[in-house]
């Protein structure tokens, strides 16, 4: 399975309508795995732009505080500029940190879409199996009712033709007025 290119199960619109007729407890598990490290992955996507955008501002920051430390020697400038300093430390740092979980992030969703892939298919063909058994029955009973309801047309048919047969033998013997009286006699 791994040779082919597996799209994540969770934005894949056949295995939603599967997901949505039925579901194990397993397939639950996978499913909820995979959705926090997807949701996981587009955090920290959104995290690393904010905080590159919080850096290229620290950087302006750090360059103005410089020019001022530098021309006008201003001893605020210098607290200034190592909080400053601190501050890009430590978005380099969660920086780093977000480029690593970016790139184990991509190997944590193939495994776990795997395994929900894995749970599926071993769900989906333990219905089959078992619906097979259903629709097989369902298969007789349809045979069983069509063979009946051959046998009813069949039976419909002969008693359509011996009731024309004789009523038209009656009719042709006795003729019209006398059926209309023994019409009303027999059939009130």
């Amino acid at each position: 399975m791994k040779k082919n290119k597996i799209p994540v199960l969770l934005e894949h619109e056949p295995w939603k309508r599967c997901y949505s007729i039925s579901r194990s407890r397993e397939m639950e598990k996978w499913y909820g795995n995979l959705l926090e490290l997807v949701k996981e992955n587009s955090q920290v996507k959104k995290s690393l732009s904010q905080m590159q955008t919080q850096k290229r501002t620290v950087m302006a920051k750090i360059v103005l505080l410089s020019r001022e430390l530098n021309e006008n020697s201003n001893g605020n400038a210098h607290d200034e500029l190592d909080s400053a300093k601190e501050e890009i430390e430590m978005l380099n740092g969660k920086i780093d940190y977000s480029y690593e979980r970016l790139e184990q992030l991509p190997g944590e969703i193939e495994n776990a879409n795997m395994e929900l892939l894995k749970s599926t298919i071993k769900h989906v063909y333990e219905n089959i199996a078992a619906d097979e058994g259903k629709l097989k029955k369902v298969n007789e009973t349809i045979e069983d009712k069509r063979a009946e309801l051959d046998m009813l047309r069949k039976e419909r048919d002969e008693l359509s033709v011996k009731v024309d047969s004789m009523y038209s033998f009656m009719h042709n013997t006795v003729g019209s007025k006398e059926m209309e009286k023994l019409d009303r006699k027999f059939f009130k």
